[in-house]
């Protein structure tokens, strides 16, 4: 059994049951015997007396924790919190016969002792006991208050009785049904009503709805006798069929509808819960069972990304060519020329047979269109292909594309060497100077391979970077793949050809900036520049080396690259204030933990994984620092990243920019940023640098948006028109930059890309008719090795609070205690020893963070087999929030450091949504969601952060019954789970809607004058007149791609008012430039003038002006990370 299923069964046993309490006279959980209050003991699978429905109501401010729009609705609150009945819906073939098995237990009164000392024969020697106890988000004497056990010894000192309950299995119930239904009828000894309701269909099959309910009456508030536990319905077939549950025949309006329709058509569930979930097995592609299930689980089979094939007269024919993918080949160039052209051809022959295989999958007839027109996409991405291996022909190219592969393959070899994979004396990185590995590489030993789609990738998108048609060029090729399926190397892979083709081909002109790489999040985009600029350290090693050897085609200018983020994350100047790189340093050689307190965005040496700071405050002889063991130095007006390491290629210094002053002054070859901080490019005299303007190099040439998904609502919005302007300065050459995207979840592309960028798009790969087989990825199903596991609970009589607290303390409790018991792997008990905790608001989050210190622990205990397995209850919290403290690389550290009984790993990780980008650490396994996230494409994104190595990762839904939207997403758990990309929401982004244009358009028009229509000075906004011929050139082209977002028949609204306002700003503008003497474009020390520019807060002057944007968004601090567990020194 696999640990998460361990895991999964020890939490069925503490939140169902029986397993809570001690083994009974029998030896067993079947008669097991608790103490203390039996409302207190199990949180599901409970069926309440009716007296007892509304006997408790949500209290306090429990409605405040959730979000505005899943507020709690009282009604369906006091109908929800103790439900008297279950049940579920299934559909029977006409004449058809079904069996239906009901089971329930219930827990018995035993004698009131005066004391508990002694047991019965065959218990346990530990007694549990549940008590009320007051908490914060308690009340004292409701039924949903938090619990604690209370010692046998303590009670008889109190001399305190103690009420016993014991189990007591119920007389399992079988009725036979046909399709006419059944009548209320008495089962589990009288206890409950069994009625089933028949809804024939018109064809004679039948719709029938299985209901049980219990007909006990409370004799007071707090009375659990006539509560059934355990409560499960079963139905199985005597004769004829189970029938998948009947849908709407309607065919969806749009095509991408119709679409979704055809892929995940086949894949309907054969029954639904009512209050309850509803699970099924097939068996031979019949159904079996249909059963209800209070903590329902559902497979998300990980994607097969490596092997291709396809079927072919019942069998499946496997590519041949496996070995193409292999790096090391062509990176050395052994595999080139001809024989490279033809192997690359048998991939692309490989994929149109597939293609073939595809055309003859049976379809409805009213999708036969939508279906013919996805396979037409797939047939275009496979001529793009084979576009691009004739490409490859060509000299340059080839060597390009060689030299991209070599860089690539080094990258890889360094990150496995600064990791410490494979070091013999298990050392892991990052190395505390003088312990790295700076021995020379075999890098062509490296056994390393591609993934067909990321190879298939660069084929597609080579003719629109190189030759002399660039077809394509135009198009925003979106690639949307499965979470860890390596879309960042596939763009990487581009990316690194496309600075290699510059400097070949372009010589001079390609220095400069010539890729872009824009993410949302500040946390992302940290991990991302670590990554990046290994490949960046590769290709400036391949162009040292190659210059020694007397080669200069790849120039004297260095490969590099930059990132340009807030200042909370990487300086904006040298010196000049506390928070310049100058004072940062400064703090950082005077900080006694400087690993800890490392201000800036990168913590070791991509070549060689040296850490460039030390653990501990390192000085000279005379007490000032050491700098020998920093990476960092700083003056007034420069600043180097190094690495420490002195035999290390790159200890005279780094290729890493990040100080925005360093950025402007030498723009990089490579620039990373968050897309909120290309709006300080107005502002900037010298931003235009980083497009190209002003640097006597070309614009870049290739702009990369990852997690498309996120750039939508108001920053989509504002970014359109912001992305406008700054393609319009990049192609006032004529060439248009390629744009690249990447996501995993996206519904609508076509219409956010044209918005965004004015341009069409096409998503890569192409999906096949079948959600399981893209061709270039194929779900694994069966393989639970190759899965996340999902489950779901809905608690009943307890507030939302204590429910998710609940169901974290048997998470916790159940892994730790299985690492003691040794019943789980060493990789196992890693995985899940930390408990990712993700929360929908700030206020859910902060409870549950409060929780963690006395709730959690305390209701653990309970769950503890017994006292030496109960898991310490001082956690160690790493809290994923907005406003904190830990540096992004240290925190992303103390999450990857794998557990040990000396340094055990976090315990808790709280989390919002920021979970659900830019943290890729492999160990962690294990999650609880508390609540479900307003959309689905944030559900899979975050949940997507668990089970990404090689131990499969379990998931735990945590719904409030009191939500709707909760509780429909709990009774159709299976179904949802099992194809939940096609409940992904359609993105929203307007950019010709009024209060947009009213934000960002003035700033768009002020980018694309200042720089492009050579009016960069500060002085120079007096200088405007759109008469002049560049400056009238410079607002035509702004406009014609402003409208370009704005295409279709409909939208000539859109159209009308963004040229109008536009000519509004152009003409506020000019009548400034010629009444106001001295305008400037922005505030200039010491000359308080009239300014085009002003920041929201500040006052006009004369009149004058505009308020801009500094930043896309209104809070710039979108994630740091807080320790708020055991002692920082825990963490050394």
């Amino acid at each position: 059994m696999l640990g998460r299923d361990k895991v999964l069964k020890e939490a069925r046993n503490r939140l169902i049951g029986p397993g809570l309490g001690s083994p009974g006279p029998s030896g067993t959980h079947d008669d097991e015997i608790i103490e203390g209050r039996m409302s207190l003991a199990y949180m599901m699978g409970m069926l309440f007396p009716r007296a007892k429905r509304s006997a408790n109501d949500l209290g306090g401010d429990e409605a405040e924790a959730a979000s505005d729009e899943d507020a709690e609705d009282p009604l369906s609150m006091s109908n929800a919190m103790l439900p008297s009945a279950i049940g579920t819906s299934l559909c029977i073939a006409r004449g058809s016969r079904i069996r239906i098995r009901v089971d329930a237990a219930i827990y018995s009164p035993l004698p009131v002792e005066k004391s508990a000392g002694g047991s019965d024969e065959g218990a346990s020697s530990k007694q549990v006991t549940v008590e009320a106890t007051p908490s914060a988000d308690s009340q004292a004497g409701d039924v949903a208050v938090a619990t604690t056990p209370v010692e046998t010894e303590e009670r008889a000192k109190q001399d305190k009785p103690i009420q016993r309950w014991q189990r007591c299995q119920l007389e399992q119930s079988n009725k036979e049904v046909d399709t006419a239904g059944l009548e209320p009828t008495p089962v589990l000894e009288g206890r409950a009503i069994l009625e089933v309701l028949s809804r024939e269909l018109p064809n004679g099959d039948a719709l029938l709805t299985v209901s049980v309910s219990n007909t006990g009456e409370a004799r007071n508030a707090k009375s659990s006798e006539e509560t059934l536990y355990q409560v499960s319905i079963l139905a199985e077939p005597v004769e004829g069929r189970i029938l998948k549950y009947p849908s709407a025949r309607y065919v969806p309006p749009t095509d991408e509808e119709r679409e979704l329709r055809v892929i995940y058509g086949q894949q309907r569930p054969y029954a639904v819960g009512h209050g309850v979930a509803a699970d099924w097995k097939i068996d031979d592609g019949r159904c079996a069972w249909v059963k209800t299930e209070a903590l329902p689980t559902a497979h998300v089979w990980r994607p097969d990304f490596d092997n291709l094939s396809l079927a072919e007269n019942g069998s499946r024919l496997v590519f041949p060519d496996e070995e193409l993918f292999k790096v090391a080949p062509l990176a050395s160039g052994e595999l080139s020329g001809p024989e490279l052209v033809t192997r690359l051809t048998g991939l692309v022959d490989f994929y149109e047979k597939w293609i073939e295989t595809q055309a003859k999958i049976s379809i409805d007839e009213e999708l036969a269109d939508d279906a013919e027109r996805m396979l037409g996409r797939c047939r275009r991405s496979a001529d793009r292909m084979r576009q691009g291996v004739e490409i490859l022909r060509d000299e340059d190219t080839a060597r390009c594309f060689r030299l991209a592969n070599q860089a690539m393959l080094m990258a890889m070899s360094h990150a496995t060497r600064a990791s410490g994979r494979g070091r013999q004396d298990g050392l892991q990185g990052p190395f505390e100077l003088g312990k790295a590995d700076t021995d020379p590489i075999d890098y062509l030993a490296n056994d390393a391979k591609w993934r067909p789609f990321q190879l298939a990738f660069f084929l597609l998108v080579l003719p629109s970077l190189a030759g002399d048609e660039l077809p394509d060029r135009d198009l925003v090729d979106v690639i949307w793949f499965a979470t860890g399926g390596g879309k960042t190397e596939a763009y990487l892979f581009v990316s690194a050809f496309e600075l290699f083709r510059r400097r070949i081909v372009e010589r001079k002109a390609g220095g400069g900036t010539g890729v872009i790489n824009r993410y949302t999040y500040r946390f992302l985009t940290a991990d991302q520049f670590q990554r990046t600029a290994g490949m960046i350290c590769a290709m400036e090693m391949i162009r040292r080396e190659l210059a020694t050897k007397g080669d200069t085609s790849l120039g004297d200018e260095e490969f590099s690259i930059g990132l340009f983020v807030g200042g909370e994350v990487s300086p904006n100047s040298f010196a000049g204030s506390e928070d310049g790189a100058l004072g940062r340093t400064q703090e950082l050689f005077d900080a006694a933990n400087p690993r800890d307190a490392n201000p800036f965005p990168i913590e070791s040496c991509p070549a060689c994984g040296t850490l460039l700071v030390p653990e501990s405050r390192k000085t000279k002889p005379d007490g000032s620092p050491d700098e020998a063991y920093y990476g960092f130095l700083a003056t007034a007006n420069s600043f180097v990243t190094r690495c420490p390491e002195e035999d290390c290629a790159f200890h005279g210094g780094l290729p890493v920019y990040f100080v925005d002053e360093q950025l402007l002054r030498a723009p990089p070859s490579f620039l990373l940023g968050t897309i909120d901080k290309f709006a300080m490019i107005p502002w900037k005299e010298n931003g235009g640098a980083l497009l190209g303007v002003g640097t006597g190099r070309s614009p870049p040439s290739l702009v990369i948006q990852d997690e498309l998904h996120l750039i939508s609502g108001p920053l989509g919005t504002l970014a359109g028109i912001y992305e406008a302007a700054f393609e319009t300065l990049m192609s006032a050459g004529g060439t248009l930059p390629k744009v690249i995207a990447s996501t995993a979840t996206i519904r609508n592309a076509s219409v956010q890309c044209r918005r965004i960028y004015g341009r069409p798009s096409a998503v890569f790969p192409s999906p096949g008719l079948r959600a399981e087989d893209s061709f270039f990825s194929k779900l694994d199903t069966g393989n639970k090795n190759r899965s996340r596991l999902y489950a779901g609970v809905m608690a009943q009589g307890l507030r939302a609070t204590v429910a998710a607290s609940w169901t974290m303390a048997t998470l916790l409790q159940s892994s730790y205690e299985l690492a003691e018991k040794g019943d789980l792997t060493e990789d196992e008990t890693d995985s899940y020893w930390t408990l990712v905790a993700y929360h929908n608001s700030k206020r859910e989050l902060g409870r549950i963070v409060n929780a963690t210190r006395d709730e959690i622990p305390t209701r653990m205990k309970v769950y503890a087999s017994d006292e030496p397995f109960e898991r310490p209850s001082n956690f160690d919290v790493l809290e994923l929030k907005a406003h904190a403290e830990t540096p992004v690389p240290r925190a992303r550290q103390l999450l990857a450091r794998r557990h040990s009984a000396e340094q055990p790993a976090i315990d808790v990780v709280p989390c919002t949504n920021i979970i659900s980008v830019g943290v890729d650490i492999d160990r962690l396994g294990l999650m609880m969601v508390n609540g479900q996230p307003k959309l689905s494409a944030e559900y899979i994104q975050a949940t997507s952060r668990v089970g990404r190595g090689k131990v499969p990762g379990l998931v735990v839904a945590a719904y409030s019954p009191s939500k709707p939207r909760d509780r429909s997403h709990y009774e159709a758990f299976r179904d949802y789970h099992e194809r939940f990309y096609s409940f992904v929401e359609p993105t929203s982004v307007t950019p010709g809607a009024l209060p947009a244009i009213e934000r960002g358009l003035h700033a768009a028009l002020v980018t694309v004058v200042r720089h492009g229509a050579g009016l960069r000075k500060n002085s120079a906004a007096k200088q405007f007149n759109p008469s002049l011929p560049r400056v009238a050139a410079a607002i035509e082209r702004l406009e014609q791609r402003l409208l370009d977002a704005y295409n279709g028949e409909q939208e000539a609204e859109e159209r009308e008012r963004i040229s109008s306002k536009l000519a509004e700003k152009v003409a506020e503008w000019a009548g400034w430039a010629e009444a106001i003497e001295g305008l400037q474009y922005c505030f200039a020390s010491q000359q308080r003038r009239p300014h085009l520019l002003v920041r929201y807060g500040n006052k006009k002057i004369d009149g004058a002006g505009w308020h801009t944007l500094q930043s896309m968004r209104h809070v710039d601090k979108e994630i740091t990370l807080e320790d708020v567990g055991i002692a920082q020194a825990k963490h050394s």
